[in-house]
């Protein structure tokens, strides 16, 4: 049989004629189909985010699993872009679904790194020279070598100095090439010659 319905069969003796019907057998039908879904509380792999757990979600009680990436348990950890689907089989039935793909993207830019400034020699007239820190992230963080966090600084001596840019959308970083401040502060000599030193008349 190949629908649910209630069954029953009638058994004749053909010796004699006599029959008897047996009770009804009932088949039922049970082809629900699984629902198949996936969670995951981040869509992006970044510079800090190397993996994203997905997890598939079902209203089957006695449900198996089957990624596209072979995995068979309930919930995955992934490392690398890609579009992920899952496969839900309930077990008692044998039906199955497959959930739509949920797309895991990757943003690991760098940001540009630089220095600029006006000038970079310190003397007696020019005690501090001013460096700015310049990239291509919108949502930026600074961290220079004096220690300071700001996207230009104020500097009074001469050294090299460098500034890490992080950018904090992937958390993503990268270190400027140093500028060399240097220092100018020779006191020139300084005298006077006279052929006479007294005034007379």
């Amino acid at each position: 049989v190949t629908a649910p319905n209630n069954y029953s069969v009638t058994v004749t003796n053909e010796d004699n004629g006599c029959s008897a019907t047996s009770p009804a057998i009932a088949i039922t039908e049970d082809k629900t189909i699984p629902s198949a879904s996936i969670t995951s509380l981040e869509t992006a792999l970044t510079c800090t985010r190397s993996s994203i757990q997905l997890t598939a979600t079902t209203d089957a009680t006695n449900a198996s699993y089957l990624w596209i990436t072979t995995e068979t348990t309930s919930a995955i950890d992934v490392t690398a872009p890609n579009n992920y689907s899952v496969t839900v089989t309930n077990e008692d039935n044998g039906c199955l679904a497959t959930s739509p793909a949920i797309t895991i993207t990757e943003d690991k830019t760098v940001p540009s790194a630089s220095i600029t400034s006006l000038e970079t020699v310190l003397t007696c007239a020019r005690t501090s020279i001013e460096l700015t820190a310049t990239t291509d992230a919108t949502n930026a963080s600074y961290l220079w070598t004096t220690t300071e966090t700001t996207p230009a600084i104020d500097v009074t001596a001469p050294n090299n100095y460098s500034v890490t840019v992080t950018n904090e959308d992937n958390g993503c970083f990268a270190t400027s090439p140093a500028i060399t401040i240097t220092e100018d502060k020779t006191i020139p000599s300084a005298s006077i010659t006279s052929l006479e030193t007294v005034l007379t008349c």
